[in-house]
């Protein structure tokens, strides 16, 4: 079993430690059944969130996470299977921290999962509460990770 998450630190800011530990990601290919998997992140700047949300969703906005699940995307046959990219925005990662009175890599760890499960193919926006029912589930299940 392996998992590879590439992790790509696009901006100034110096990257804090343990954002995504091992423990962390072996805790959540459990819940979510993940073998040989594999995500590329990309942390970005607020500038390049918006030019890209404005790009790919029209939106003219900052937002905190996008996902590009691969199986939207003619993407080659593997031995891992690629999940997909998602880009974290840092800036509104840690104005979002801030807002709810918890540590910026919590934070992260959130939207990192929020991505990764529109990748698996959850779909907040058209689900009926589907992904945020099992988003809450990993969350209260991990609750040493979010806290």
């Amino acid at each position: 079993m392996t998992r590879t998450v590439d992790l790509l630190w696009d901006v100034e800011e110096e990257q804090p430690e343990h954002l995504l530990s091992t423990v962390f990601l072996e805790a959540l290919e459990s819940e979510l059944n993940l073998v040989d998997w594999e995500v590329a992140v990309r942390v970005v700047s607020d500038e390049e969130m918006r030019r890209i949300n404005k790009s790919f969703r029209s939106i003219d906005r900052i937002t905190d996470v996008l996902s590009f699940p691969a199986a939207l995307y003619n993407s080659a046959v593997c031995e891992r299977r690629h999940l997909g990219d998602l880009l974290i925005c840092w800036a509104q990662t840690l104005r979002q921290a801030d807002k709810i009175g918890q540590a910026a890599a919590v934070e992260f760890r959130f939207l990192f999962l929020h991505g990764l499960l529109h990748l698996l193919g959850y779909d907040h926006e058209n689900d009926r509460g589907e992904m945020m029912k099992v988003q809450a589930e990993i969350k209260k299940k991990l609750k040493r990770f979010f806290m």
